[in-house]
């Protein structure tokens, strides 16, 4: 299929959670920066305040605390940035997650209430042609999911489905 198409409709489930996904890249851009100017910090560290102090023979390392403690508030931004933009993604995984499983019910909903009048089976053999409505239903799905999602359904079972045969609608049925 065209996976163009398939990411456009995956976009429009994360439209709704634009918000997030902006402070989510901000996140990351602020644990990016964390890290790298931790890391050149280092050496700056070396450089500036070690190697100077330890040349002339000073022992004030009020300096090197100063260093130290803008380093660490840096560190703990990165930290800070780093959980916030992992506890957002949760929210938004599980948000989608939920969107395709409900699409993916309304879909084995669909095709299991209309498989009877799409494949001309009577009522009352719908018991007896649980393979032919699977076949038809695994097509459909497998298909629906593939267009919709780009995901490829490797098998249908509806014979795990139970009929209410108590059910005011089934009496009416028979």
């Amino acid at each position: 299929k065209d996976p163009k198409k398939t990411l456009l409709r995956l976009l429009r489930y994360l439209k709704a959670y634009s918000p997030r996904l902006i402070i989510v890249m901000l996140c990351v851009f602020a644990t990016a920066i964390a890290q790298i100017t931790g890391s050149t910090a280092l050496g700056n560290l070396v450089d500036d305040f070690i190697l100077p102090m330890v040349a002339n023979g000073n022992s004030d390392f009020a300096p090197v605390v100063t260093f130290l403690t803008e380093l660490a508030a840096i560190y703990v931004v990165g930290i800070i940035a780093s959980f916030l933009l992992n506890y957002l993604m949760v929210g938004v995984t599980q948000g989608i997650q939920k969107q395709i499983r409900d699409a993916a019910s309304r879909y084995i909903k669909d095709a299991v209430a209309n498989a009877p009048a799409a494949n001309n089976i009577p009522v009352i053999q719908i018991e007896s042609k649980t393979a032919q409505i699977n076949d038809a239903i695994e097509y459909d799905l497998s298909e629906r999911m593939s267009d919709t999602f780009g995901v490829v359904v490797s098998g249908v079972d509806i014979g795990a489905i139970e009929i209410d045969k108590s059910s005011e609608g089934y009496r009416q049925l028979m």
